[in-house]
């Protein structure tokens, strides 16, 4: 994650580059798991292909257990 620094009135305001960050919350429930996804960003298209791109990993790793 990059940091950028902006000096306002001799003060310094720390600025986080949060472009490619992906918050998932995962949730143990009696027979599976269920998840949270945030992620943020201007591009609409681009937020969609993400979070899409994270659930079926997510799906991959988690569900394969449940169809037993």
């Amino acid at each position: 994650m990059a940091i950028n620094e902006v000096v306002v009135s001799g003060d310094i305001h720390h600025i986080y580059d949060k472009s490619d960050t992906i918050k998932i919350k995962l949730s143990k429930m009696s027979k599976s798991m269920q998840w949270e996804l945030t992620y943020e960003g201007e591009d609409l298209d681009a937020v969609i292909v993400k979070l899409k791109e994270a659930d079926e990993k997510l799906r991959a790793i988690y569900k394969e257990g449940e169809k037993e």
